[in-house]
This record gives structure tokens, sequence and C-alpha cells, in this order.
């Protein structure tokens, strides 16, 4: 699968998306039926392949924005709602 010129499989695409969602490698290889050391490893192959940066999570939740692998919406105290979204290839 190429996002935005970043090539990752469906296997890591899925680890990325739950990492970027605040899900913990225990939790993903629950939902995933996958061993917590796969998740490890497919979490490090995408950081490698997005070009990773200072935090790993904060890279990879930012990458994940921005190549539109997960959406973001922002409740304000107002009541109104904003959406943060990437562009998908």
């Amino acid at each position: 699968m190429n996002l935005n010129g970043i090539r990752v499989t469906g296997r890591e695409l899925e680890v990325w998306r739950l990492v970027a969602l605040g899900r913990s490698t225990k939790e993903i290889a629950a939902e995933l039926g996958i061993a917590p050391k796969t998740v490890e490893k497919h979490r490090e192959k995408v950081y490698l392949k997005i070009g990773g940066g200072a935090n790993h999570v904060v890279a990879l939740v930012h990458k994940a924005v921005r190549h539109g692998v997960i959406t973001i919406e922002v409740r304000w105290r107002d009541g109104t709602a904003s959406t943060i979204k990437g562009a998908r290839a």
C-alpha cells in the first residue's frame, strides 16, 4: 500500500492506525490476534519508513494525520467541532 509515497503493508497500516489512536502494544496485540513483539516490530518498521523523529508516538500520530491514516475531531468548549485530516493517496 502506498500512502503519499510511504509504502506500508496492510498489517503495518493497522498497527500504525491503532498506535496513532492511543492503543497500547498489549491492546493492539489482542485486537489483531498477534504477539506484542510482532506489534513492536510493525511499529518500528513504520517508524523507520516515515522518517521518525524525536518521539516515536508523536511522529507516528503526526504522520498518520498527515497521510490520512486517521482523522482527528476536536470539540471546543463552545460546542463547535473541527476536523483535522490529511490527504490519502
